[in-house]
């Protein structure tokens, strides 16, 4: 993952990654940070252009099949 690199969703929605964050919700119970994707939608989809999201790393990375395809 780069940051400033752009990414497509399955559904043709691309992304562009704007930083990695660390999440301290939790901190006290489990003691762990989580990295999460600061992302931003780049062209009209299910949300406006230039709506920003966040997700996990692990989550972001994962690879997918749609129609058959990876």
């Amino acid at each position: 993952m780069l940051l400033g690199g752009r990414y497509r969703h399955i559904e043709g929605t691309e992304y562009t990654v704007d930083k990695i964050i660390l999440d301290a919700t939790g901190w006290e119970e489990i003691g762990k940070l989580e990295e999460k994707v600061l992302y931003t939608q780049q062209v009209v989809g299910h949300f406006p252009i230039g709506t920003q999201y966040s997700r996990s790393v692990d989550d972001f990375l994962e690879e997918t099949t749609h129609e058959g395809k990876a």
